[in-house]
């Protein structure tokens, strides 16, 4: 799986993603983006620094 900026097809403040793997492969994928998707939430809503984590 790779996830790269919109603006490399043309499509700003939305991500592109490209796949070529099994559908179970891609659902760990994106659970575990999901997982990492949500911490980083919860670190920038309460401006917590990577390190005191």
């Amino acid at each position: 799986m790779v996830v790269l900026p919109g603006v490399a097809a043309g499509l700003k403040n939305w991500p592109q993603v490209t796949f070529s793997v099994e559908p179970q492969s891609l659902e760990q994928g994106l659970d575990r983006m999901k997982v990492s998707l949500a911490v980083s939430h919860e670190i920038y809503k309460n401006n917590t620094k990577i390190c005191d984590l």
